[in-house]
């Protein structure tokens, strides 16, 4: 008998049409979470009442505190507060006052993260929890029969990108990272990422208030781990004359670029750590044939000092810039070009910074011509080059690359600054030590 096939028992067919509705209806779901939709007031208390009812039987089932969920959610709490009471407003038990029923949380996207973590600290698929928490709730009920591609297709590559970023942070663990930055005080080189150099101390406050829907001054930058992800231009190149020490001169263009990086470090907080689409301006200098001129720095603004610029070999100092004009930080209302804003990742956000009507998107990181996934983007798109990232793993190793580099960089400035520190505190504790007096005998 050992030449017969042992095949797997045969699946029920009521148990995949299950399955099936499960992730069709989670789809949805996650389709009117990315469409910014908001609960109702009957969704609202009938979610909160299933979202309290399955956190029950998750502690019965699988000994999961509600704690340690709300922990896992992102929702907070340590050592001194109780997390647990973050889920006031996402859950709703049977005797709830009315005061309670009028706290409830109208937006959704925390159910979705409460299901994300249940799913991770139970094993239970995140679909059917999902289902679970806005069973009978008109919730994402109008997008289930017919989805639009076009914003589906954002709405995966959104999920893929935050999904993958949760994984790098948990992997290479980027709290551990922020907790000790959070405690330090000192500079940052934003453009060398050099630890300990620089004019400033890094602003501290940006990461105790979070970066999200902030904007971050370039000198003063928070040590962030990021990749870059796509560049386009902002504005037609400006035409410009380079006014060089000795009085000459050199036509050029200013080329201002919108730059995007995939982010991590506080997104509302030290104690929320997640994922965030970086907004960089890089301004560049082209000659009058096409060719990139090479600078000493990069240039920042109409504010800073002018760069030395390689020409025919030799480094000259830019005096002045004639007719440079500047094009409006996109992405940064108020700010100047040397700062940074940061946003969470959403499918309206990709959608709306990766495609443009007028500036084609170029994707920064290269893509094996003979590697083909079943893309939803068209090839060569932004959009493909950065799902197939994905697919295959790459930009999720590149990322946990940089992660890993800027940790041994701050165990190394970390260890260095705490040997300075002992051998100061030893030294003023000598310069302080006395001799006790001396005792003299009674004759």
């Amino acid at each position: 008998m050992d030449n017969i096939s042992q095949f797997p028992p045969r699946r029920d067919a009521r148990t995949s049409d299950m399955e099936s509705g499960h992730l069709r209806r989670a789809g949805a779901l996650r389709l009117a979470l990315s469409s910014s939709k908001v609960l109702n007031a009957t969704d609202r208390e009938r979610a909160a009442g299933n979202l309290d009812r399955l956190l029950d039987e998750l502690r019965d089932s699988h000994g999961l505190a509600r704690a340690d969920i709300a922990r896992a959610a992102g929702l907070g709490g340590n050592g001194d507060t109780d997390s647990s009471k973050r889920l006031d407003t996402y859950t709703l038990p049977p005797d709830a006052s009315e005061a309670r029923k009028n706290r409830l949380a109208v937006k959704a996207a925390r159910h979705f993260d409460l299901a994300n973590a249940m799913a991770r600290l139970s094993t239970l698929p995140e679909e059917v929890l999902l289902c679970r928490i806005f069973e009978g709730c008109s919730f994402g009920v109008a997008t289930e029969e017919f989805p639009d591609w076009e914003q589906e297709r954002w709405s995966v590559l959104a999920r893929m990108l935050t999904e993958m970023a949760r994984a790098v942070i948990h992997d290479t663990d980027q709290k551990g990272y922020w907790s000790t930055v959070g405690m330090m005080q000192f500079p940052y080189d934003f453009e060398t990422g050099a630890f300990g150099e620089g004019p400033y101390s890094f602003d501290q406050h940006s990461i105790e208030t979070g970066l999200v829907n902030n904007v971050v001054c370039r000198d003063d930058a928070p040590p962030i781990p990021s990749v870059p992800l796509a560049s386009r231009l902002m504005a037609e190149p400006t035409p410009v004359v380079l006014k060089l020490d000795g009085g000459h001169s050199q036509p050029a263009s200013l080329r201002f670029c919108l730059t995007f990086h995939l982010a991590l470090g506080p997104v509302h907080g030290l104690t929320e750590i997640g994922s965030m689409l970086e907004l960089r301006s890089e301004i560049g200098l082209m000659m009058p044939d096409g060719s990139v001129c090479e600078t000493s720095y990069p240039i920042q603004s109409t504010f800073s000092l002018p760069p030395k610029v390689m020409l025919d070999g030799e480094w000259v100092q830019i005096v002045a810039i004639d007719g440079y004009t500047e094009p409006e930080p996109e992405g940064r209302d108020g700010a100047e070009h040397h700062y940074l804003g940061y946003y969470e990742i959403s499918p309206a956000l990709l959608r709306m910074y990766l495609t443009h009507d007028v500036f084609p998107t170029e994707y920064l990181r290269i893509v094996p011509v003979d590697a083909r996934f079943p893309l939803r983007f068209e090839w060569g798109s932004v959009g493909a080059g950065l799902q197939h990232d994905l697919l295959d793993g790459s930009l999720e190793r590149d990322l946990a690359e940089v992660c890993r580099s800027m940790q041994a960089d701050l165990n190394l400035f970390h260890a260095k600054c705490r040997s300075a520190s002992l051998a100061a505190e030893a030294e003023a504790f000598n310069r302080w030590r006395r001799s006790p007096p001396s005792q003299k005998n009674d004759a």
